[in-house]
């Protein structure tokens, strides 16, 4: 039963985590490592059992008549157990969200949302990367795989990044697997649908 009750804890903890996460008590700014402080805590509750009980003369359960004295409440160490599961579970929401902390050496971090990708003022990128695979080319298009490692922003600022992209491009030119590339245009995060997803 104890692993049980621990393991609905960590569950509430989860379920509340995602609860901070979207009133902004936690955020991307939480270091990934803190749900692990709560994990190694845990053992340590095993000596709370130790300290000594409560005396309550309410009723006698003599041993000798072969009763076992029921404890008249869940132990310490279950209870800061919980508690730890609990903070636990929070944490590690935090640390793997629904929606992924994007950092400014990610290409993603300088995606649109699909909305604005057709926007006149939308601002454009330039990318250096190259060809990740063979290009697949259609009847009159191609497209490419092409993993980035440097980004000129609109502003002109250079950024090393590390990222992936889909690119669509018309097949007068064609290019091939390893070929380094330079592309100018709008980062666009993908749509995602309720049936279909294109990420």
């Amino acid at each position: 039963m104890t692993l049980l009750y621990l393991a609905i804890a960590y569950i509430m903890g989860v379920i509340g985590g995602r609860y901070l996460w979207e009133t902004q008590w936690l955020d991307c700014s939480t270091p990934v490592w803190l749900w692990l402080l709560p994990l190694i805590l845990l053992p340590f509750t095993l000596l709370l059992n130790r300290l000594p009980p409560r005396e309550s003369g309410a009723m006698r359960w003599p041993a000798r008549a072969g009763f076992v004295v029921p404890r008249p409440r869940p132990s310490p160490a279950l209870l800061a157990a919980m508690g730890l599961c609990l903070c636990m579970g929070a944490l590690r929401f935090a640390s793997q969200p629904l929606a992924p902390c994007w950092e400014p050496d990610d290409l993603a971090f300088y995606n649109l949302p699909a909305s604005a990708a057709y926007e006149r003022d939308a601002p454009k990128v330039t990318i250096e990367g190259y060809v990740s695979s063979y290009p697949l080319v259609a009847d009159t298009q191609q497209r490419l795989q092409v993993v980035a490692h440097a980004i000129e922003t609109a502003a002109g600022e250079v950024h090393a990044v590390t990222g992936a992209l889909v690119f669509k491009t018309g097949i007068r030119q064609r290019y091939a697997y390893g070929q380094p590339v330079r592309l100018r245009g709008r980062l666009v995060t993908p749509p995602d649908f309720e049936d279909f997803s294109y990420r």
